[in-house]
């Protein structure tokens, strides 16, 4: 069983996770004035924060999260998409000695990731999932593989045993295929106000406010989107390597309503970018 606690902006702020040997947790979440997750950690002894993970963001994209013993950056396939194409992990071991890994995502139609792989091409995480996007079995390759995504811009809170994906705005239950809080415009936004979409494998809803079709989004036929995309990653990289031990001063974007869908995703049933 577990019981959740929202704020009045419908945030969750706390959830009590009672196991089936008897035990319990309590996690807190906070948020910055934006309504952006910035940090979450298990509440332990005397209120004392325990096994906490800070979050840092670029826009609406989740660009770095921040454990004890590391930190993991995030790519995208594009600079407006959700679709994330490498995972940058750092890391010191117990003599002090740091590491960097950098592993890349291998996402299906919709934007899921199915494996990642190392820089050489090696498998190291595969998984499967639903109808409804929650990872029914994975399979790491190795001990260190690390894969919290799920839908686009959904981030697995593994605490909750996978049944809460954080989807910025909101937070989805895969096990039942809907949202936990209400459309914050109630039922402007629809009839059900805690529907996703009406079908997850032709739909995307990265910020948990309004499904989308890729296929309503406008694709021009001059332009050559595979080179721009491969220019712009090669420079977003550069820049994110090269800005990891001094802090990423990235601006807040205005990228939350009206900015378009990722061009890499497609309509299958139109079989067009």
């Amino acid at each position: 069983m577990q019981n959740y606690f929202y704020d009045l902006h419908d945030q969750l702020v706390k959830a009590k996770i009672f196991k089936k040997d008897g035990t319990k947790e309590t996690w807190s979440y906070t948020y910055d004035a934006l309504g952006r997750r910035v940090a979450k950690y298990r509440v332990g002894e005397d209120s004392a924060k325990a096994d906490e993970t800070c979050f840092v963001w670029d826009g609406s994209h989740l660009l770095q999260e921040i454990h004890s013993d590391g930190r993991y950056t995030y790519i995208y396939t594009e600079p407006d998409g959700y679709e994330p194409l490498a995972q940058v992990h750092n890391w010191t071991n117990e003599e002090g000695e740091t590491y960097q890994e950098t592993c890349y995502f291998h996402c299906d139609h919709i934007g899921i990731p199915r494996e990642m792989t190392d820089k050489d091409g090696n498998l190291l995480w595969f998984g499967n999932y639903t109808g409804w996007g929650r990872l029914k079995e994975e399979t790491k390759v190795t001990d260190n593989a690390y894969q919290p995504f799920r839908l686009q811009n959904q981030y697995c809170d593994c605490e909750t045993g996978g049944g809460l994906h954080h989807n910025f705005f909101r937070y989805y239950e895969p096990n039942v295929g809907r949202f936990m809080s209400q459309d914050p415009i109630r039922l402007m936004g629809g009839d059900n106000p805690y529907q996703l979409a009406f079908n997850i494998k032709r739909w995307i809803d990265p910020l948990g406010l309004s499904c989308k079709d890729p296929k309503d989004y406008g694709y021009d036929n001059e332009r050559d989107y595979i080179a721009e995309s491969k220019k712009l990653n090669t420079a977003r990289l550069k820049i994110i390597l090269e800005e990891l031990d001094q802090g990423i001063p990235h601006s807040f974007k205005e990228d939350f309503i009206g900015r378009g869908a990722p061009i890499s995703h497609y309509d299958v049933y139109q079989q067009k970018i």
